[in-house]
Formats: C-alpha cells, sequence, structure tokens
C-alpha cells in the first residue's frame, strides 16, 4: 500500500524528502515551497514536519519477470493495434488521396475544355457581328435592286405606252433597238457597278 502526492500524484516513497503540513497533508517537499498554502485545502501553513517513509515492498524475482513479461505483452499488443489502425488510416488516405487526384484532373479537363468554349463563344460572337453587317450590306443592296426593278417596270410601261403611240407613225423599229440597246448596256460589264 502506498500514499501519492497530493500534488504530483507521484508515490511517497524512496529518497525524496516528503513532508507533513499542520493541515495533515502530505507532500513531496519540492512539491510546497515553504511560504505557501496547502496546495490541497489552502490553509494557511504554520509548521512543516519532515516524515520518514520506508520504501516500497519489492516483488520476488519470479513476479517481477512475470510481471514484467506481462507489461511486455500488453505493450506489444498496443502496438500492434496501433500499427494496424495506422495502416488502415495509410490505405484509407491512399485511396483518399487517388480520388482527391482523379477529380482534380476531371476538374483541370473541364477548366480547360471550358477555356476552349469561351474562346469558340468569342469567335462566334465576332462571326455574328461580322454577318450582321454583310447582312445589312445585302439589304441595303437588294433594296437598291428592287428600286432598279421599280424604275425599270416603270420605264417598260412608258417605252410601251410610247410605242402604241408611235406604231401608226413608222417609229417602232428604231424603238425595240433602242431597248435592245438599253437592256446590252445593261447586261455589259463594264457599266455595271
Amino acid at each position: 500500500m502506498g500514499f501519492n502526492c497530493e500534488v504530483c500524484k507521484k508515490p511517497l516513497f524512496g529518497t525524496e524528502k516528503v513532508v507533513a503540513l499542520n493541515c495533515g497533508h502530505c507532500f513531496h517537499d519540492a512539491c510546497c515551497p515553504e511560504g505557501e498554502n496547502c496546495k490541497t485545502c489552502a490553509k494557511e501553513v504554520t509548521s512543516r514536519v519532515q516524515i520518514f517513509l520506508g520504501k516500497e515492498e519489492e516483488e520476488a524475482p519470479e513476479d517481477a519477470i512475470s510481471s514484467r513479461q506481462t507489461q511486455l505483452k500488453e505493450i506489444e499488443t498496443e502496438i500492434s493495434t496501433i500499427s494496424d489502425r495506422y495502416g488502415a488510416a495509410k490505405a484509407k488516405h491512399d485511396t483518399e488521396k487517388a480520388r482527391f487526384d482523379a477529380q482534380k484532373a476531371i476538374v483541370d479537363s473541364l477548366e480547360e475544355e471550358l477555356k476552349g468554349l469561351t474562346k469558340t463563344t468569342t469567335d462566334l460572337k465576332a462571326d455574328v457581328k461580322k454577318n450582321e453587317v454583310e447582312l445589312t450590306e445585302i439589304t441595303e443592296r437588294f433594296s437598291d435592286i428592287e428600286k432598279d426593278k421599280e424604275f425599270h417596270a416603270r420605264v417598260t410601261v412608258a417605252i410601251g405606252n410610247h410605242m402604241n403611240r408611235c406604231a401608226d407613225a413608222g417609229i417602232l423599229k428604231t424603238v425595240n433597238k433602242a431597248i435592245e440597246l438599253v437592256d446590252r448596256m445593261k447586261e455589259s460589264p463594264d457599266l455595271q457597278s
């Protein structure tokens, strides 16, 4: 049976100096310096008495060996358990790291694909603007062509009316030649703009 120090909780035997205070609590001398109150009950220390305790009873050599072997087996079991837990934790870590690396590769790939799509979108927007400008130009040209068609139709009607009036006067041949000349002029590449 042993007693423990109230401060450090170590046994109060062996070669260390042990003191008993007036309140009855016992400490290693170093654990309760002079001039301080009791560490356990906080009463003022009015007296300190050194006490002498015998050494702890020693075990028989066979019991000591058996006890140490038991302790060694317990430590080996604990080491094995910790090693197993470490192995399982490392395996889990390696699996999680591999999964993380795979997901990171997917994210990197998607980021590259997004960059490509962003560039494609920018290029397509530029093409759309260019096409809008071309469409505007084509619409303006078409409008001019429509105006030319209307003008040509009016001229044709006016010429037809004039031909009807001139038919009796013998001018019809001359007018037909003039119409052919106008049509050839329209088809001539030098006169088109």
